[in-house]
């Protein structure tokens, strides 16, 4: 017998392993989340009739097949990107879950502080006893604050 609170905390363990793949530059983190033939869909804080196929099936490795790198830490006068996974929803094999990703950068040149934050829906299944994302929709909700220092 499987528990629920179990299951969730495994989802949002997933989620959570694939964004710090994307923070750390490592594709192979990456990669060993999704199932073979997922897809990503980008959304760009837009209505559905925009959407985009972002990476599909082989794509995905292509586009995660670049060299591992350490991302530096942001610098201290700055807050770090962050991300919390806001909902799981899991029924038998597959779940749902949504993230919300937000960072702050500071532009010198503009003298101005941007603030961005989005949330992603995620889709996966219990393959052969894992969770693996089949499907992901970057950014259905998408905002920017930008805020001019004062002179």
């Amino acid at each position: 017998v499987r528990s629920k609170g179990k299951e969730v905390e495994q989802v949002r363990d997933h989620i959570y392993k694939e964004t710090a793949g994307h923070i750390k530059g490592d594709p192979d983190q990456i990669m060993s989340c999704y199932a073979p033939g997922a897809a990503i869909f980008w959304a760009n804080g837009r209505g559905p009739e925009t959407w985009t196929v972002a990476v599909a099936g082989d794509s995905l490795r292509t586009q995660y097949a670049g060299p591992k790198r350490d991302n530096p830490s942001p610098p201290s006068n700055e807050p770090p990107n962050a991300r919390e996974m806001t909902h799981v929803d899991v029924k038998d094999n597959h779940a749902i879950a949504v993230s919300r990703h937000w960072s702050t950068r500071r532009d010198s040149t503009a003298r101005e502080t941007i603030f961005n934050e989005f949330r992603s829906v995620w889709m996966l299944a219990k393959i052969e006893g894992e969770w693996k994302i089949t499907s992901a929709i970057g950014a259905v909700t998408a905002d920017q604050e930008i805020r001019k220092w004062r002179k």
